[in-house]
């Protein structure tokens, strides 16, 4: 038998104060993994934040891909 979630959902005053959190670049990555990684909490934020830290890893190796093969060697045959 499936156990039953018995959590309270998070208010958009609770949400708010989440994306606020996260928006501030010293806070946010601690943030995200601090939710992600502790065992009690929201479920809801833990999955949004392992989401995020999911996406911004993403994003960070897209970006670092697009550096080294487009912007590095223009800058490279300049010299």
């Amino acid at each position: 038998m499936e156990a039953m979630n018995t959590e309270k959902p998070f208010t958009v005053g609770q949400w708010i104060m989440t994306l606020l959190l996260i928006y501030l670049p010293p806070f946010n990555l601690i943030f995200l993994l601090y939710w992600a990684l502790s065992k009690k909490g929201n479920v809801n934020r833990k999955n949004f934040s392992v989401a995020n830290l999911i996406l911004g890893t993403a994003n960070f190796i897209c970006i670092l891909v697009f550096y080294f093969w487009l912007i590095h060697p223009m800058i490279m045959i300049e010299k």
